[in-house]
């Protein structure tokens, strides 16, 4: 449907007005470039001008296969021209020591030039262990395109490590989405004895051993975690491999880069100081890096860099409605007219907006990069209006798919999305649960939706092949379109191995040439503006450090107390400290800092951690949380803690200490740090700051009607431990005014979490947990994204809790936090009825087999029994477990299609 799309928007608009420029010499033409109408943009050869015709919409069906066939012939012929193309590498003549068997699995057979030159550099003799490797190719930073080929170099390095050196591999990457991906792509190439584990969000660490190599396929958080556990049973020397991708993240200034920056500096810190036995590899991959000389400096490494892109990308720029072709080697902008489209319907222009025409115009699949969350839902509804008045129909079978997908994810509550999926268009930003991201996301990549809606975390975060992207630049507040995420969205453009080009559009309005003549160069024109625009975001800006960007040498500091190391030592194994910007009086200040929070004393030099700093790092979170925590704790002594009231219970593990510190601040000191404490009896009556959180803003409406019908015993002894009253809660809904306090911000997020425990603990079957989800989702007014996202930091906050409690002796707190964590991941939306359904399966089972990326009884069986016993880990008896698990599939299967 896609193509047919392509071909009802392309064959019938028109460029009013204006003579062909006659074609230009090209050794190959894509399809949808052979039939489109836009002669000024794409050329059209006299020799496919019988393809265009009126009779392709009553017969689309070989109207497309005439254009099928058409790009067959362009293929083969460009094929045969292309002789001076460099040979590649056999896989099955040089083997790089893996098994025949783990190379069959990969599926591939030749090597592309730049990846064989970099392994034939950094992979010692095939029979040879990585130990064996030269010092100067030990670690390695990898810097190549979007689609060069980076993930087949690390899966060899990754066989290597589990087949010969048979030690377990770490592999860290930004998102969820993506290390979910690759959860699915190793398990298949995984050598036989090996295992796969997915740790991100909600999953737990899984205990670590040495029985036998896994890999934990982790976000960077979580991988922090994983080395941890290796590091606390000594079983470093069983890890040999740890590959961090995207990692130019390092230098974003966000929390996340953070902890990446310390992680690697504590790598680091461990090899040079070879307290213990070291003998990891570390490799670092990125498709953009500037300053690699800081980043080679700071982890030692062999720095391969490679320009090479499978697929050719052409960018455009629209202003207003003409359009212009960028020349990459000339910076310059070379028009291509003006774009307009008519109704196949009506044969009549329609009068709609630059970003609509540019819309329906570009090649399918399609996806519009917006800004904000809610400009994602205006554009699509815009566009599939214009779809539904001015196009035909789709044909029956698509209808049928679309219509399928959108009784789907009615079974998650919301039925506004028909008309959007019938259209063909849909957005994709954080309102979104994750069970309706995957829906949508597999419809797009399935052709079932050819336009995609999203904001900019889906171009780093999601893996979707598109043709097409368009890039709406708008600046909002301080949000602004810079390079990195310039290069990272068209990179999306481009589908390998279904076209040899991808096409990018960026769209500027009126108000945004204003943005951009006021920025580069007022007294020119838009034209030179715009190249200068384009040229800075084409280029790669040095990658900083983002300890020294926000101030968090205190984390630098708490970290080096954990590995008894001097706080110099550890300072010198950053890269911040490799660029000079790790000064000693944030240094000073740091240290004050952590010594007014109760985490580290100091005297003579030496920096030790406090019981309280100690929690603090066990429990693997931020300095200010641990703040908030002790806070608790210190209340809980004094007031108590209602441990049999759910409700209480889930109010404190809300995540607050994000507003806190931004209550604390001292907005005149222009530091982020406050030194200050907080008084327990103080804490719930603070201001709360909505947006340094990801928590809801109460509805006091819905907070009170909810409220008034919960048990008194259980709601008035809450909300007195929180400074609040029912009285209070009225007053708010009467005035909706003024700020809310933290306590009424808990109280809120706390019922949400505890209605949904609460309702969902009262099923007798786990098959109801779609049908709560969306009561409470419409009960409280709120998307499922942002239910889904307060679960998560709940059973987050409730971990870390937890942990901290452990460390101080509180046995019995970290028992009820630890059991609130559990009930809360046994009721998240990722179902797991299925699994559970299969004899032999409990519940412990089915959360392993669902983290090895099964999610029922047709995955094992299509997996098979060898596989299984891989790629899921039951401890001992796993062997055994596996057996009973894939008879039990199998029996079910059975029962399943007779009946």
């Amino acid at each position: 449907m896609l193509k047919a799309i392509d071909a009802l928007v392309l064959t019938l608009s028109e460029t009013g007005g204006m003579t062909p420029e006659p074609p230009s010499p090209s050794p190959y033409v894509p399809l949808q470039e052979v039939y489109t109408h836009w002669h000024p943009v794409f050329q059209q050869t006299p020799h496919d001008a019988d393809i265009f015709s009126q009779e392709c919409f009553t017969g689309m069906h070989e109207y497309v296969q005439k254009l099928l066939a058409r790009e067959t012939e362009l293929r083969e012929d460009d094929e045969t021209k292309d002789t001076a193309a460099p040979m590649p590498l056999s896989l099955e003549q040089t083997t790089f020591g893996l098994p025949s068997g783990v190379i069959a699995n990969l599926q591939i057979k030749d090597l592309l030039p730049w990846q064989s030159e970099l392994l034939l550099k950094t992979v010692p003799l095939e029979t040879q262990k990585d130990e064996y490797v030269p010092p100067c190719y030990r670690h390695i930073l990898i810097s190549a395109p979007t689609s060069a080929g980076k993930s087949l170099v690390a899966f060899i390095y990754i066989l290597r490590c589990l087949s010969l050196c048979k030690k377990s591999a770490i592999i860290a990457v930004p998102f969820v989405a993506l290390a979910d991906e690759l959860v699915g792509k190793l398990r298949d190439i995984i050598p036989p004895g090996c295992g796969v584990v997915g740790i991100t969000g909600m999953k737990q660490v899984p205990r670590v051993s040495g029985s036998r190599p896994i890999i934990y396929v982790c976000t960077f958080e979580k991988a922090i975690l994983v080395f941890s556990k290796f590091l606390q049973k000594g079983l470093v020397a069983h890890l040999g491999l740890l590959v961090f991708d995207e990692i130019h993240l390092i230098g974003d200034g966000s929390t996340r880069a953070c902890k990446l920056e310390l992680f690697i500096s504590q790598l680091i810190l461990l090899e040079k100081t070879a307290r213990i036995p070291i003998c990891y590899r570390i490799v670092g991959m990125s498709a953009t890096l500037s300053n690699i000389s800081d980043l080679q400096r700071w982890l030692g490494c062999y720095v391969y860099e490679c320009n090479f892109r499978p697929i050719s990308l052409q960018e455009y720029v629209l202003v207003d409605r003409n359009l212009y072709l960028f020349n990459a080697q000339t910076k310059k902008l070379e028009p291509r007219g003006q774009i307009l489209v008519n109704s196949p319907i009506t044969k009549v222009k329609l009068n709609i907006s630059p970003l609509n025409t540019i819309s329906l115009i570009a090649l399918k699949p399609l996806i519009i990069f917006v800004t904000t969350k809610h400009e994602t839902v205006d554009v699509a509804n815009s566009l599939a209006e214009i779809i539904r008045t001015s196009f035909p129909s789709p044909p029956a079978e698509l209808i049928a798919k679309r219509t399928q997908l959108i009784t789907e994810l009615k079974q998650l509550g919301d039925v506004s999305w028909a008309p959007l999926i019938l259209a063909g268009v849909m957005y994709h930003n954080s309102s979104l649960a994750s069970l309706e991201r995957t829906l949508i996301e597999e419809a797009f990549s399935n052709s079932v939706i050819h336009t995609l809606v999203a904001t900019t975390t889906i171009s780093a975060g999601v893996n979707l092949p598109a043709r097409s992207v368009i890039i709406r630049y708008q600046k909002i507040g301080s949000i602004e379109l810079d390079g990195a995420k310039y290069r990272q969205m068209i990179g999306r453009a481009g589908r390998m191995g279904l076209a040899t080009s991808g096409h990018s559009f960026l769209l500027l309005t009126e108000r945004d040439k204003k943005e951009v003549l006021a920025k580069l160069s007022a007294e020119s024109d838009v034209v030179t503006a715009t190249e200068q625009l384009l040229s800075e975001l084409h280029t790669i800006r040095p990658i900083l450090s983002s300890l020294s960007k926000s101030s968090i040498s205190a984390e630098v500091i708490l970290n080096s107390c954990i590995y008894d190391v001097s706080v110099r030592e550890f300072i010198e194994s950053t890269l911040a400290h490799v660029q000079g910007s790790l000064k000693h009086e944030n240094v000073v200040r740091a240290l004050e800092v952590l010594q007014s929070l109760g985490l580290v004393s100091f005297s003579n030099g030496i920096v030790r951690l406090t019981p309280r700093g100690r929690a603090c790092v066990d429990a693997g979170t931020d300095i200010y949380n641990s703040l908030v925590i002790y806070t608790y704790l210190q209340t809980f002594q004094t007031e108590g803690l209602l441990v049999g009231n759910d409700y209480h219970i889930c109010c404190t593990t809300i995540p607050i200490y994000a507003s806190i510190v931004a209550s604390l601040s001292d907005p005149t000191s222009g530091e982020s740090e406050s030194t200050k404490d907080i008084p327990p009896n103080q804490l719930f009556t603070l201001p709360f700051h909505f947006r340094e959180t990801p928590l809801l803003a109460p509805k006091y409406e819905i907070f009170y009607n909810v409220a008034s019908q919960m048990d008194p015993a259980i709601l008035h002894p809450t909300l007195a431990k929180l400074h609040l009253n029912m009285d209070m809660i009225e007053a708010k809904m009467l005035s909706s005014g003024g700020p809310c306090s933290v306590g009424m911000a808990a109280a809120y997020n706390g019922l949400v979490t505890y209605t949904f425990l609460t309702r969902v603990e009262g099923l007798h079957a786990a098959a109801g947990l779609e049908r709560i989800f969306t009561e409470v989702r419409t009960l409280f007014g709120i998307d499922g994204g942002s239910l889904e996202a307060l679960l998560k930091h709940s059973i987050q906050q409730s971990n870390a809790m937890a942990q901290f409690s452990d460390s101080l002796g509180r046995t019995t707190t970290a028992q009820v936090y630890r059991l609130l964590a559990d009930r809360l991941r046994r009721i998240t939306l990722d179902d797991l009825s299925d699994l559970l359904a299969i004899p032999g399966v409990g519940e412990k089972r089915a959360r392993a087999l669902r983290d090895a990326g099964y999610r029922s009884a047709w995955d094992i069986i299509e997996a098979g029994l060898d596989r299984l016993k891989q790629t899921v880990d039951f401890g001992p008896a796993t062997e055994a477990a596996c057996v009973v698990i894939y008879r039990g599939a199998e029996k079910l299967w059975d029962t399943t299609a007779n009946g």
